[in-house]
């Protein structure tokens, strides 16, 4: 998965639709922290988290992708 340790729990919170987890994974590959930086699986994870009604997540995504 190229994850470090730190960030499997996040990982594997998000792929259980968990969207403080979703928020948070985003957040790291739009950074480029404990992944590989992917701002496509940045932007997927954003959404589906705003999609849910995560007000950070929308937040987010319209700072990193409105532009």
């Amino acid at each position: 998965t190229g994850v470090q340790t730190f960030a499997l729990p996040i990982y594997k919170a998000a792929r259980q639709d968990n969207v403080d987890a979703q928020f948070a994974l985003g957040t790291l590959y739009c950074e480029g922290e404990g992944v590989k930086r992917d701002k496509q699986k940045c932007k997927e994870l954003l959404k589906k988290a705003s999609d849910a009604g995560h007000v950070e997540a929308a937040r987010a995504f319209t700072r990193w992708f409105s532009r």
